[in-house]
């Protein structure tokens, strides 16, 4: 039986028993087809049923019940005068309310809280500085006297939205304009073959993109003829960026290619991989025109552990009362420069007066651990120092504050209509979040990207063809940008010289030569069953697979990217590896656990298993054999030395008494007995006789 087919099995088995549910990969395969490129997204018209053309939009936001008027920025693509806006609604859990919806100022819609898709309309005047600003307040029932007050679910989370117009998209015409908010999509193209300053460009240009962008832009790097894996552009929201080696600075260029937008970066070498880094950058802005010369930016990795909440994007947390409110901050550690072994809070703010009659609280979780409570009274102002230890740190975290608020009389939860002016607002700029250098999860992929400290290298085996290779690099360094509030430093260097070296990185195809020498849990060789406390199952070793493993090695963290095929070729397991990297893009890199990912089929979900949990393989036994043959070799040379030492001594002990002896005998023979201390004359024997050896 194949390992792919089995691995198919193991995978459907994990699903079943162990609720390890995966999405199915939806961006492998997809070709970038420049002839044909769409210009709207197919969206289905609420009132009619029948689909529509709308422009799609990544915009997304979550409203809670009760609280003030929630907005979200929509950005509209130039040339197009907004008519409607089309989004999903999804609630947590089912509830009864209604939603209003604000834009302009004026009250456009107002539907029930049970509705599942929105038709906003809008006028062309509402858009403002290319953007829609659409308000949304939500109204929850009053909870019954006597209910507990918590409405955490009372919430509706507003996405996949598209904006309906007339008009045509305008091609941007700026390098500061090339990445508006409105883009969706983004494929970034190095020639083919390309060497390793090509490669950095395009890794550096995923990394500033990434972090300039949320998860939901898709972002890729590819050569030039190997556009699969590469997202399908939309000639309004669609980008494509191209690396061209050249002589002197990096010189820009706009085009378009069937409608859909192009920049062009030719330069020297060497210049390619900073200009790739400033295509993100906050201050692109000053790129106004179309064509430039030596744009380049140089990621300084920080290392500082002392951050206030705003440098997280929390300028400030503001809570009303509803029954419950929460706001949540995503706290990275990442961002102190390296991994932290715990992390001091301060919250610093001010809450209303809390009126007669009313109990408010305010609640702090850490990743939903109950971290500090406070009862809120008279004194209005918040000074909340709180420690996080090391054992409730992940890579990324969350921070949320809850407010709740309760009338003393049977417990009823506060709601909009009471008309209580209870709110608790955190200042972010006051508010301190320290961390203490340091250690704080087990070796995997939790460890990552901290323990990069800003700076990634990023070295390429040759298990994988250079296209695949590539593709996998650039999802996986989009993915771990994501999670790291920094833009990373990307560069390219030898394997070889990374394998020589004391630094972390990732290493990206990986074959069993890498893996040896790199001491990997899992080697890049056969494998025969997995057994934990779960379950045991036993693997095939007839076909090519992929995995991707987080490890320490020599005081060194590894992300490696690998395959091995039983016939030993250098590119079969290529489409594999290329596939476990699409799958960590596409569901983000938190969707990691333990450390160790692996596939056996393009078509299927890549496992995720703990190495612990697989049959040593022969290469592992080996590494252990080595370490028992050192040791028995020890024992031998101690227990030798023991044996030399105990006859040395034993030897000596012999002498030792034949001389006493000797000297006995000789003195009987010249005195005709024993002799005394001193003889008669008063002189007294050596003090210390000679023991001939």
């Amino acid at each position: 039986m194949s390992i792919g087919l089995l691995l198919l099995m193991l995978s459907a088995f994990l699903r079943r028993s162990l609720l390890s549910v995966f999405a199915a990969l939806f961006c492998v395969g997809l070709v970038l087809v420049p002839v044909s490129a769409v210009s709207a997204a197919d969206l289905v018209d609420p009132a009619t049923g029948a689909t529509v053309k709308a422009t799609p939009s990544v915009a997304t936001t979550t409203v809670t019940a009760g609280e003030l008027l929630h907005t979200m920025k929509v950005p509209v693509t130039d040339g197009i005068a907004p008519t409607r806006v089309l989004a999903s609604v999804a609630a947590r859990a089912p509830f009864a309310g209604s939603l209003s919806v604000v834009v302009g100022g004026r009250t456009v819609l107002t539907t029930e809280a049970s509705a599942t898709t929105l038709d906003v309309p809008v006028r062309a005047t509402d858009k403002v500085n290319g953007a829609l600003e659409i308000g949304f307040q939500l109204s929850a029932a009053s909870a019954a006297s006597g209910a507990r007050c918590e409405t955490a679910d009372r919430s509706l989370t507003i996405s996949t939205l598209g904006i309906v117009g007339d008009g045509v998209p305008s091609a941007p015409t700026t390098v500061g304009g090339f990445f508006s908010d409105t883009v969706t999509a983004v494929s970034i193209v190095v020639p083919d073959s390309a060497d390793d300053a090509l490669r950095a460009a395009g890794l550096s240009a995923a990394a500033s993109l990434a972090s300039r962008y949320p998860s939901r832009v898709a972002i890729a790097v590819g050569e030039k003829s190997g556009t699969e894996g590469l997202p399908r552009l939309d000639a309004a929201t669609g980008r494509i960026v191209r690396f061209e080696t050249g002589e002197g600075p990096v010189a820009t260029a706009i085009s378009t290619e069937a409608g859909i937008p192009v920049l062009t970066l030719k330069g020297a070498e060497d210049g390619l991989a900073p200009a790739g880094a400033a295509l993100g950058s906050t201050y692109s802005g000053l790129a106004s025109r179309a064509t430039t010369s030596g744009l380049a930016q140089k990621v300084i990795p920080s290392s500082s552990l002392e951050h206030t909440l705003a440098d997280f994007g929390a300028d400030r947390l503001a809570l009303r009362n509803s029954g419950s409110t929460s706001s949540y901050t995503t706290i990275t550690q990442s961002a102190f420069g390296g991994p932290v072994s715990s992390i001091d809070l301060h919250l610093v703010g001010t809450h209303s007066a809390i009126p007669a009659g009313i109990t408010a609280t305010a609640n702090i979780y850490w990743n939903d651990f109950l971290i500090g409570s406070t009862v809120l009274g008279a004194d209005t102002a918040i000074d909340l120092p709180l420690s996080v230890p090391s054992e409730r740190l992940a890579s990324s975290n969350a921070l949320a504050v809850r407010l709740s608020a309760v009338h003393e009389n049977g417990g009823q939860c506060i709601g909009a209509e009471s008309a209580v002016p209870i709110e608790f607002f955190v200042d972010g700029a006051r508010s301190r979040v320290t961390g203490v250098r340091g250690e704080s999860t087990a070796p995997g992929f939790s460890r990552f990207p901290q323990v990069f400290g800003g700076a990634l290298p990023v070295a390429f085996g040759a298990s994988a063809n250079g296209a695949d290779a590539l593709r996998s690099a650039g999802a996986l360094v989009t993915a771990l940008q994501r999670v790291d509030p920094h833009q990373l430093a990307i560069s390219v260097v030898g394997l070889g010289d990374f394998i020589g070296s004391d630094r972390s990185g990732l290493v990206v195809g990986a074959g069993s030569d890498e893996a040896e020498t790199l001491r990997t849990p899992l080697r890049l060789a056969s494998f025969t069953a997995i057994h934990s406390a779960r379950f045991d199952y036993g693997v095939g070793t007839q076909a090519p697979y992929a995995a991707l493993e987080a490890f320490t090695v020599d005081r060194r963290d590894i992300l490696l990217l690998g395959g091995w095929s039983p016939h030993g070729s250098a590119t079969e397991s290529s489409a594999l590896q290329a596939s476990v990297a699409d799958s960590v893009g596409t569901k983000g890199w938190t969707s990691l656990a333990g450390n160790l990912e692996v596939s056996g089929s393009t078509s299927a979900d890549p496992v995720q298993i703990d190495s612990n949990e697989i049959t040593p393989q022969a290469e592992v036994k080996d590494d252990y054999s080595s370490y028992a043959v050192w040791c028995l070799v020890v024992l031998v040379l101690l227990g030798a030395l023991i044996v030399t030492g105990w006859l040395v001594r034993r030897r000596r002990s012999r002498r030792v008494a034949a001389y006493v002896d000797a000297q006995e005998r000789a003195a009987t023979s010249a005195g005709g007995g024993a002799p005394a201390l001193g003889d008669s004359s008063g002189k007294q024997p050596p003090a210390h006789p000679s023991i001939p050896e």
